[in-house]
This record gives structure tokens, sequence and C-alpha cells, in this order.
């Protein structure tokens, strides 16, 4: 019943939002959306409906929704919609009336404040909305918060971590289970992606709202990182994605953030850095799409637009309404984001220009997802491993060298993806770094010494059971092997 109501719930919702917008809430338009919708909540068992949105999954009450390609665009629209008072869901009872879906639909539709000069004035967001509709007498639709909706889901549904699992993924394990991090970090990373689409699309229309938008994609990135969840640095890995544009964007303030966690730079600052991160290439809105996706040699007029990119990102952000420290820091990111730590790179100034700290991050970060991404322009991207070697090798004088330590440090001397040989004769794949020793990274066991099948995943066993986490401290690698070496679906084994 679930996977029936759970779309049109979507659809109708959205409705309703849309037709609040336009017209007053006595208006036909808006009682027939909500008469509708009134009418669909009706069928849902128990009496109450907790909606929840993380990324491109929903869950309602204890089930997670299967939702076909088709209604993916009206998820990320409820997913926007939401956004706009820092909510991840809601919790309705089945018989709220009309009179309070009225009041409620009143206080949402209006425009929240507009950036303004307080950091953390967006965390509160969420509170005051709460607040709001409380004291116009709204109990039976309870706003859930956008930072709360991992620890909601947990709870009404099985996707938490039990303490079993907590016991068996113990450091040094040969088969050590992830448990559910790797499930939750790929739903933030989802989320992220579906949030940069939303995010780069409505600025292309027009929108106003950019900052705001960007520090709330931000903040579940900076959490999970802070909060240890590896596996994060694992969904940048895949180059597969659907939306590689937007996901682009998201793996450098993954980076970012990464790379300022190990540089000690301030939560405040990391937050700073990674919404710096995302908007990075929000110049390239200006650059026409077949100039960005030409697989031939550019043009010199082509070249020159491309090159005008941070130019124009600056000054579209520049354009915001309540300019912040650190809105000014994303200004000058994107702007100085393709300056290299040599004095090289674009725009062309006529002395030497100094990167500010989040510049330079955002450089390295950039350059060694671009170097790891499929282009238009390259045969075959490089791996993980061959980008990381080349840019603290014959490139290490184009960035700071404190940062590429820092990136070192942040994807392990392996980063996820790589195919490595052991002097014992396994054959792994690096999943996922490991923070306490950059050479023993997370692996899974693709081949046991003299080339067999690691005896787990033969009898049907789950990934985990061929998985050390991380890798045993008297284990070394002997050599770092190319897909050609061995047949091994890399992409399918880090989406696990």
């Amino acid at each position: 019943m679930s996977n029936k109501i759970g779309p049109e719930l979507i659809l109708h919702l959205n409705g309703l939002f849309r037709a609040a917008r336009l017209y007053d809430v006595a208006n036909r338009v808006v009682q027939t959306n909500l008469r509708i919708l009134i009418e669909t909540l009706a069928h849902v068992d128990g009496g109450e409906v907790t909606l929840l949105v993380l990324g491109e999954n929903m869950y309602l009450n204890d089930d997670r929704i299967k939702l076909e390609r088709k209604h993916m665009p009206h998820l990320r629209k409820l997913s926007s919609e939401l956004a706009t008072h820092e909510l991840g869901g809601l919790r309705i009872m089945s018989d709220a009336p009309a009179e309070e879906w009225e009041t409620f639909l009143v206080q949402f539709v209006k425009t929240p404040e507009a950036e303004g000069a307080d950091e953390e004035s967006s965390e509160a967001e969420a509170v005051s909305f709460a607040h709001l509709l409380r004291i116009a007498g709204v109990e039976r639709i309870v706003p859930i918060p956008a930072r709360d909706v991992g620890a909601a889901i947990a709870l009404h549904t099985d996707e938490g971590i039990s303490a079993q699992d907590e016991d068996s993924a113990g450091a040094g394990s040969r088969d050590g289970s992830e448990g559910r991090g790797g499930a939750r970090a790929g739903d933030v990373f989802e989320h992220a992606v579906a949030g940069a689409q939303t995010l780069f699309e409505s600025t292309a229309q027009g929108g106003t709202r950019l900052l705001r938008q960007a520090r709330r994609i931000v903040q579940p990135l900076v959490e999970t990182i802070m909060g240890s969840e590896q596996s994060i640095y694992r969904m940048g890995a895949l180059k597969e994605h659907d939306e590689y544009t937007y996901a682009h964007c998201v793996n450098v303030a993954i980076l970012s953030i990464g790379i300022g966690d190990r540089l000690g730079i301030s939560r405040k600052g990391i937050a700073n850095l990674g919404m710096a991160a995302l908007l990075h290439d929000i110049g390239k809105l200006s650059v026409p799409r077949e100039v960005l996706q030409k697989s031939d040699r550019l043009t010199p007029d082509e070249w020159k637009a491309i090159q005008r990119h941070p130019l124009e990102g600056a000054r579209l952000l520049s354009r915001q309404a309540g300019l912040t420290y650190g809105s000014v820091e994303s200004i000058r990111a994107a702007l100085l984001h393709h300056r290299t730590h040599d004095g090289a790179g674009y725009p062309s100034a006529p002395r030497p220009v100094r990167q500010p700290t989040a510049a330079r991050i955002i450089c390295v970060a950039d350059c060694f997802d671009a170097m790891t991404g499929h282009r238009a322009y390259r045969e075959k991207p490089l791996t993980g491993y061959e980008a990381l070697h080349q840019m603290i090798g014959a490139e290490a004088s184009r960035f700071d060298p404190a940062v590429l330590w820092a990136l070192v440090q942040t994807v392990g001397l392996y980063p996820p993806g790589t195919l490595l040989e052991t002097e014992s004769g396994y054959v792994l794949l690096s999943r996922e770094p490991n923070p306490n020793d950059i050479r023993r990274p997370t692996c899974v066991v693709l081949r046991e010494p003299g080339g067999r099948e690691p005896g787990g995943r033969e009898a049907g066993g789950n990934i985990a059971d061929t998985t050390w986490n991380p890798m045993p401290a008297g284990e070394r690698v002997r050599a770092v092997l190319t897909a050609g070496d061995i047949e091994a679906d890399v992409e399918a084994l880090l989406s696990v």
C-alpha cells in the first residue's frame, strides 16, 4: 500500500504547495488540491503518516518507498520545497483538518528572511518554523528538521546500526562489516547531488537564494565527514553517476571538507569552505553547454569562454543579498580556484596573486576529481591512485604542499577504487580510506593467494564477508594493478 500511496503523496503535496504559492488558501484551486491530499492521507494505515526525504530516497512510516525514474523530478521538487524551511520531512495525523492545513500553508509559503549576517541563522530556521506552527495552533502537522532526518529514519525503519553491527565492525577484522554506514553516506551523497542540481537549475532561472541553498546542501556533508564516516569518499569514486556535472561539485565539496578537517580548520570554517567548494564552478552557467561538452580541441574564443567562468562565478555570487564572511570566501574561491601555487592559471593577473586558503584547498580537490572523472575531451580518466601520484609527483609545484599532504591523508595512499596485490598474494579493491593509517585502507578481497575465489562470495555471501576493515597490519602492498590485470566490476563493488 505504501509503495502505491508514496508517489501519490509526492504529487499531491507538490500540487498543494504550488497552488498555495499562487493563490489564497480559500481559492478553489488550493481547496481542490487540499481535498485530494486529505483523501490520499486517509488511506494510510495507522492514523499517522511520517514522510521523510533523504537524497533520492523517500520513507513512509516503516517503509522505504520504491520510486520509478519518472517520479524522481517530483521527489526533488518536494525536497526543494521542504528545504525552504530547513525541513527533511513531515509527521502528519491522518485526521488533520482542512483548517490546520490552511494555517500550515499560510506559514509554509512565506518567504524566509533574506541571507543575513548571522552564520548560524539557517540552523535555527526549522525550529522557528515549528514554533510558528505551534503558536498558530497547528498540532497535527509536525515539521521534521533536515538535520533530524537520519535519526528519524533509524527510529522508524530498520536502517539504524544495531549493537551487534557495531561490535562486528572492529578495526583489523578480516570480515568486519561496515554496517549501515555506507548506506547512510550514500543517501547523504545522493541528497547533495540532487540539491546541487536544484541549486544550479534555479540559479540559471534567476534564483536569488543561492548561498542559503548551498549551506543547506553542505551541512549534512560536514556532519557526515566530521562524524568520521569514511565511506562518503567511496561515493565520490563512483564516476558513472547520472548527473556528473553536479556530482563533481559535490565531490569537490567532500574532498575540500576532508582536507580542511585534516588541516585543523574550525567547524564553522569548514562549513564555509564546503559552501565555497560546492559553488566553485557556478560561473560555468555562463558557458554554452556545447562548449563544456565539446570533445574536439577548443577554438580560441571557446577557450576564452571557459577561462571567464571564474570571473562570472565571482560576479554572480557578489550579487547575492546579505553578504557574510562565508559568502565573501565563496566569491574569492570562485575567482581564484584556477590560479595555482606556482603563479600560473587563470584568470591572468598583472602581478602575483596569493590564493586564499579556501581557493588553495579547492584547487587541489577540483584537480583531483577532474583528473579521475569522465570528460568529453579525455579518452580515459585516471584512477585515483594515478591522479594522486601525478599531483604529488610531476605536478607538485602547482599546489600548496600542506594541502597536497592533507589530500593524501584524506583519500589515503590508495584511494577508493584502487586495485592492489599484497606480498602474500591477495588481490584487493580499496573501498575506503583508513583515517588511522593511510597505507591500510578498507578493502574487498577479490582473489585469495593462488588465484582462489573468496569463499564467502562463492557461497552467495554479503560483500562484508570478504572485506578487510581495515587491511591487517601484517599485510603489505606489493603492486598496484590496472583494470586490465583482473576482471572486476569496480563500480558495482564500490556502490554496495
